[in-house]
């Protein structure tokens, strides 16, 4: 029931009284058919079947005065939805969505930025594509300050495929990179080279992948042994019963070279279009 003028007719309960302007100085209850103006109502709440509506006040049609009262109101029909679909014997199949469904449905969660101060990404485009409810998979994307602070944009795509829970994937999501960004803050460059390897930036990487997954597994056998309650136990706990994959590529302007670090069975793959028109993919 909103907050506003209605006029319905209903079947009206009343509670025993000395009101006499409604129940005409009897103490009985009463029950009858009106038409009720409904200045403003509160919003009904349902007690032993009854629906309860609470009024500061209300106009009768039976020439009564303006009272304020709770009155119960009988329910006389409910909102239980109707089975429309005939009886059948054979079964009814569907046929598939159309290439313009199909193209409907995968762009329905796409996005595209543009790149800018960042040499050798101008654009990139994504989408994801829920194959279940709640959706378990999570995926991160953009740029950030180099690992070594020279002033330069770094950039990074992840896809974190979760299974048995969102959990894993969600944490990974927030936390994974922040893991490699540390471990790559602490690569140093040998005295005689002015860049550092691509062999220490992979290691790096690989360090922080394998320093997350620690914290993860150690988080849980703490959690276990501790006297916390059992809300934040399971809270803590999830990330370490489901799972998820990560494939996680970083991309350094500098170098121009794309690191593609990956754990589980998810693939980075690498297409680009040839000089025939053709594509060529290339798993990375």
């Amino acid at each position: 029931m909103r907050k506003h003028c209605k006029l319905i007719k209903i079947l009206i309960s009343v509670a025993p009284s000395n009101d006499a302007a409604f129940t005409r100085g009897s103490n009985a209850s009463r029950s009858r058919d009106h038409n009720v103006n409904f200045t403003d109502a509160s919003q009904g709440f349902l007690l032993n079947q009854k629906l309860i509506f609470e009024f500061d006040e209300i106009h009768c049609d039976c020439q009564c005065a303006q009272y304020t009262r709770t009155l119960v109101v009988r329910i006389t029909r409910d909102h239980v939805p109707r089975l429309e679909s005939p009886p059948a014997e054979h079964l009814v199949v569907e046929s598939g969505p159309s290439q313009d469904e199909v193209t409907r449905i995968i762009s329905k969660e796409a996005y595209s930025f543009l790149v800018k101060k960042v040499v050798g990404v101008n654009r990139y485009d994504g989408t994801q594509l829920a194959s279940n409810s709640p959706c378990e998979n999570r995926f991160t994307h953009g740029k950030f300050p180099s690992p070594w602070n020279d002033g330069n944009q770094w950039m990074a795509w992840a896809v974190f495929d979760g299974h048995a829970g969102w959990q894993t994937a969600d944490l990974l999501k927030k936390q994974l990179l922040s893991f490699v960004r540390y471990s790559l803050s602490l690569v140093k460059s040998p005295s005689n080279e002015e860049s550092i390897s691509e062999e220490l930036v992979q290691r790096a990487i690989i360090k922080g992948f394998v320093n997350l997954d620690d914290s993860i597994i150690k988080t849980a056998l703490d959690t276990s042994q501790s006297k916390e309650p059992l809300q934040d136990k399971v809270k803590k706990l999830a990330p370490a019963y489901a799972g998820s994959c990560a494939l996680l590529s970083v991309y350094d302007s500098v170098t121009s070279t794309l690191h593609v670090a990956c754990t589980g069975d998810s693939r980075a793959v690498l297409g680009q279009k040839m000089p025939d028109g053709k594509w060529e993919t290339i798993p990375l």
